[in-house]
């Protein structure tokens, strides 16, 4: 599949955009970790993610118009990532024993390629973008 100078792109953005979400969702979370247990901070962080994810990817991603239709559905692609990612988490911190402040870094990374095609195809109106 040859992949259009167009897909490239947004997928570039979508790195970057990715890159700067994760460090302002990895800030935030560490604001909270003092306050709520690991978890707790995690999702409220998560959360505050997929908000500043829809922004960039319509804004500057995708180029597209920012409509309450894809704000409601923009955030499915993350119900199932958030439940992986619940369980990732866990199984990093309890079981590799992997730091809690590095452990959302390393789930950020494993998850984050499913977002991208699945945020495109709801942010272009549920249509297969035209490269």
């Amino acid at each position: 599949m040859i992949i259009s100078y167009v897909g490239m792109k947004q997928f570039f953005y979508f790195v970057i955009g990715g890159v700067i979400n994760t460090a302002l969702t990895y800030l935030f979370y560490i604001g909270l970790i003092n306050i709520f247990d690991y978890r707790i901070s995690y999702t409220i962080s998560y959360i505050f993610g997929i908000i500043i994810s829809y922004i960039f990817n319509s804004k500057i991603v995708f180029n597209v118009n920012i409509r309450f239709i894809t704000f409601v559905f923009y955030p499915l692609v993350y119900v199932a990532q958030i439940v992986l990612a619940f369980f990732v988490m866990d199984f990093l911190v309890r079981q590799l024993s992997i730091n809690i402040y590095v452990a959302p870094l390393i789930n950020s990374s494993i998850l984050m390629p499913i977002t991208f095609f699945l945020g495109r195809y709801i942010l272009s109106g549920f249509r297969a973008p035209e490269d």
